[in-house]
């Protein structure tokens, strides 16, 4: 027997709380481990949001490595040697997007946003777009 089956549909209703998410509000259990949440907890839950950036690792540099060309080619980023990542954070949509903090040899910081397709699609990953001006060692990794 499920536990809600002898309750009242106000009953049930009572229970639970509308929780916002930006533009995307949900109905959750009052006491539920999401509904909870405040502040940049809650925001840090939303629903096709970045979450909390990381420290980089060879995935990210792998794929850093695969845009470098891009980067390079757009010419709108000066480049003074290779990019090292970071830092990264990541957004799951249909695949997944990446934002990493690099530098160059130089010191040079810059986020740069990469696409990483679902894997059923054999694509590659493709440079989204970069931002420079502003980014230093101790920026923030936001949306851009």
């Amino acid at each position: 027997m499920n536990r809600n089956s002898a309750r009242q549909p106000s009953q049930i209703l009572q229970d639970r709380k509308l929780v916002d998410f930006g533009s995307h509000p949900q109905v959750v259990s009052v006491g539920s481990d999401i509904g909870d949440r405040e502040g940049a907890d809650a925001m840090a839950m939303r629903v096709g949001a970045f979450g909390e950036e990381q420290q980089a690792t060879a995935h990210e540099q792998s794929l850093l490595d695969t845009v470098q060309p891009a980067i390079a080619a757009k010419g709108v980023v000066p480049l003074d040697g290779t990019l090292v990542a970071i830092s990264f954070a990541t957004q799951v949509v249909a695949g997944t997007n990446y934002i990493i903090k690099a530098s160059t040899e130089s010191g040079q910081v810059m986020h740069i946003k990469i696409h990483v397709p679902l894997p059923h699609t054999q694509n590659p990953p493709s440079l989204m777009d970069t931002k420079s001006d502003g980014v230093g060692l101790d920026s923030p990794i936001e949306y851009f």
